[in-house]
């Protein structure tokens, strides 16, 4: 089981690669979290994210086969998010040290984007 402590960039250096993500629903930005790699790739290999609370502050990943990767106790917001298949932009991503940015986003705007963005079929609009 995971918690929100356990996907969030501390103030210590990061054992894993960091990773700045939008969440969008309707094409609107709900929710941004600098989160690790591993997190990331958590995210895209669940077949589905299941609220396993009635506030869906914890949410269990579902893998291909119907199996159960883990759960993930937080905001019932970012449970929610999560549980509702959205849209997610990397908005940044470090080298596998985080001595470096690998991929700065697809727009330079990328690195200050918050809730409240709207985005469309091209990506996430500058203000």
């Amino acid at each position: 089981m995971l918690t929100t402590e356990d996907i969030q960039w501390p103030p210590q250096k990061p054992k894993h690669p960091l990773i700045a993500l939008a969440f969008g629903i309707d094409g609107e930005i709900v929710h941004t979290i600098v989160t690790y790699v591993p997190f990331y790739e958590m995210i895209l290999n669940s077949s589905s994210i299941i609220c396993k609370s009635d506030s869906c502050n914890t949410v269990e990943f579902i893998d291909k086969k119907g199996l159960s990767i883990t759960t993930l106790t937080t905001t019932p917001l970012f449970g929610s998010v999560l549980a509702s298949s959205p849209d997610i932009f990397v908005l940044s991503r470090r080298s596998d040290d985080n001595a470096s940015v690998v991929d700065p986003g697809k727009h330079p705007w990328y690195r200050s984007v918050e809730a409240g963005w709207k985005y469309d079929e091209n990506g996430i609009l500058p203000l």
